[in-house]
């Protein structure tokens, strides 16, 4: 199995907090030199509900840059749902995202993630 990249969509094998699982469509959110080196990856699933949630994210299949993500129809990516999963969980790279969207979430991430002011 190929480390992933950042920024690509994989289907990987989510656990729900039932014990149950099933694939899903997941965005590699960690860079790919920690995930060339790491056993662990944070990941965030799409998923087909769209609900009022901060950070969602609408992947449309009317987008022209739609087909390069390896996705079916339209859906949603939900940042603070994030988790981090076993390499071993990835199945198989589905695609990738475009260079706005990966920039557009990349700027929420580190907006999300900076240290709080004195």
């Amino acid at each position: 199995m190929p480390d992933p990249y950042q920024w690509e969509i994989w289907e990987a094998t989510w656990v729900h907090e039932d014990g149950t699982a099933k694939p899903r469509p997941v965005l590699v959110l960690t860079s790919t030199s920690h995930n060339f080196s790491a056993t662990k990856v944070w990941v965030a699933k799409f998923t087909k509900t769209k609900r009022d949630a901060q950070h969602r994210y609408e992947f449309n299949s009317a987008d022209p840059s739609f087909p390069k993500t390896g996705l079916t129809t339209t859906c949603f990516l939900y940042l603070q749902e994030a988790r981090e999963i076993d390499k071993n969980l990835l199945l198989s790279r589905r695609g990738q995202l475009s260079s706005m969207a990966a920039l557009m979430i990349g700027f929420t991430i580190k907006g999300l993630f900076k240290p709080p002011l004195p």
